[in-house]
């Protein structure tokens, strides 16, 4: 006796996790039944026995056809939470629907070709946060909140334009240090317009003349463009109580940097910014930002 009873729990256990039900869970009502072969659950007959159940449970869920009718609808469209057949044959379905502001959990049985109420099992609300939309636009609140409050505290650096920088400079305590453009030019420029300089003369004018071999007068094409590559001397002072900020202002108004502030951040995650010493520094025009921060790591000029 005990090994056919241990026989009959088994198979009944085999039953229960039948692959065929487990594959319709969390699936919608009809499609789940519709998936079993089972017949269509009815309007009619559905709302028939809601409304005998409601009126000796009354639930809150509604009163009238239009009520029961909802019901029915959240019913299709609601999710199954598991399906459990029973040893006579007949399935117990667990489903979960969304009706207005709450979850509502119904308790169906299908028996050949027949189906049966048999009760609510759970009314709960459902959470206001639980809202997608509601969620989207806290997310959408808080990044528009945080631009807008790092704008406002954003430092705003000085609009300063090369015409003003002197007139900066001076306001400031710098000092501007004039460079000859003659000590300025590398030695390939006297190659490109040296006697040896084989070039096309264009349009000679007064300012901008040289002499070629032959001794006339004129300009070359290649010593034009490269005379306005040259890059030129900038000498900062960094007296001592000046921050480090003051070199970036510095930067900032001969364009060499974007803003002080995008070149403070560069020194400090570099870690340029952690042992700079008071004196000269030198910049030229058309360094990058590497060659900048490596003019602050070597240390003033001697």
């Amino acid at each position: 006796m005990e090994d056919l009873a241990l026989q009959t729990h088994l198979s009944s256990f085999e039953h229960v996790h039948s692959p065929l039900l487990s594959s319709v869970v969390h699936q919608s009502f009809a499609r789940a039944t519709l998936q079993l072969g089972c017949r269509p659950l009815e309007r009619t007959e559905f709302i028939q026995q809601v409304r005998l159940y409601l009126l000796e449970h009354p639930k809150g869920l509604g009163e009238n056809d239009a009520d029961y009718a909802r019901m029915w609808q959240s019913v299709l469209q609601g999710h199954v939470l598991a399906v459990e057949p029973l040893p006579e044959g007949p399935m117990i379905f667990l489903v979960r629907s969304r009706l207005r502001q709450s979850f509502v959990d119904w308790r169906l049985r299908y028996q050949r070709d027949t189906w049966t109420f048999q009760g609510i099992t759970s009314v709960h609300q459902f959470p206001w946060y639980r809202h997608s939309w509601l969620a989207w636009s806290s997310a959408v609140a808080a990044v528009l909140i945080a631009g807008w409050v790092g704008f406002a505290v954003a430092p705003r650096g000085t609009n300063l334009n090369r015409i003003t920088a002197s007139q900066w400079a001076q306001q400031h305590g710098y000092v501007l240090e004039p460079v000859s453009l003659a000590t300025a030019l590398p030695k390939t420029l006297a190659q490109i317009t040296g006697p040896t300089a084989s070039v096309n003369p264009v349009v000679q004018t007064p300012s901008s003349s040289v002499t070629n071999s032959k001794g006339s007068s004129g300009t070359t094409k290649a010593g034009t463009k490269f005379l306005a590559q040259v890059p030129q001397a900038l000498s900062f002072q960094l007296q001592m109580g000046m921050s480090l900020h003051d070199m970036s202002l510095f930067l900032a108004a001969h364009h060499l940097v974007p803003s002080a502030v995008w070149f403070d951040m560069q020194l400090k995650n570099t870690g340029a910014d952690k042992d700079v010493h008071p004196g000269t520094y030198v910049f030229h025009t058309h360094m990058t930002t590497s060659q900048l921060i490596q003019v602050i790591r070597s240390g003033p000029k001697p």
